[in-house]
């Protein structure tokens, strides 16, 4: 017995020929995906779960992976939009995206775990990114944060995130929550990394009020030995 998209089929000889060859492609489907998930160490999803993540990756993800190799197989290096061009990452589901279900974290802390740690829990409502980031699914992970919810999540997960101020990144097709309060931050895993994707997202934006300008220089320049830190 096995479960297709809230479908549950039952195996067995009392099936027509049909109906068996049917049953039997949805079998071997089934297997094929348990065995994927078992190759990249995530035997634990469960299998409405394994579903739910095929279904978004035939219908969002690959897409878009084909769109990205068309464009790069053009030789225009006009078409490469910038430095975090072709990589993947995450995003937490407050932020809209065009043509695919924003539930606006509604179940955010349904069955969120600590990733080396299921026995915990990863804290927080960008706890979705941290911990897709610190399971190296996606090398970096868009939160949003109004009192906590990026930095306590990144302590748990073992991650590097940073919470810009107030206006460096659009908060255009986000959930608000406290408009003057609200902030998007990345998730990665070294500071090296948010340096770089806090590049590609900060600016002003004219959809964006909030937004503004903020300079950021060269950060590998910084004399670390001259600044002042503090460990709690």
């Amino acid at each position: 017995m096995f479960r297709v998209h809230s479908q549950t089929f039952l195996c067995s000889e009392k099936f027509e020929s049909k109906n068996s060859t049917e049953c039997s492609k949805r079998s071997n489907c089934a297997a094929l995906l348990k065995l994927t998930f078992k190759l990249l160490d995530a035997s634990f999803f469960n299998g409405t779960t394994m579903l739910e993540i095929e279904k978004s990756v035939e219908e969002f993800n690959m897409p878009i992976i084909r769109a990205n190799q068309k464009i790069v197989a053009s030789s225009n290096p006009i078409c490469i939009t910038g430095p975090l061009h072709r990589i993947p990452y995450g995003l937490k589901d407050v932020i809209a995206v065009p043509h695919y279900k924003t539930t606006w974290g509604s179940r955010t802390f349904k069955d969120q775990d600590k990733v080396w740690n299921i026995e915990e829990y990863s804290t927080g409502s960008s706890a979705g990114p941290a911990a897709y980031t610190s399971a190296d699914m996606v090398p970096f992970a868009i939160g949003s944060e109004t009192a906590g919810s990026i930095t306590f999540p990144a302590a748990r997960c073992s991650v590097t995130a940073l919470r810009p101020t107030f206006g460096t990144v659009s908060q255009t097709g986000v959930m608000s929550i406290s408009e003057s309060m609200d902030k998007l931050g990345q998730f990665c895993t070294s500071a090296a990394d948010c340096t770089v994707v806090l590049d590609a997202i900060k600016g002003k934006d004219p959809d964006s009020l909030s937004s503004r300008n903020i300079s950021l220089g060269d950060p590998f320049s910084v004399n670390i030995t001259k600044l002042n830190c503090w460990v709690s």
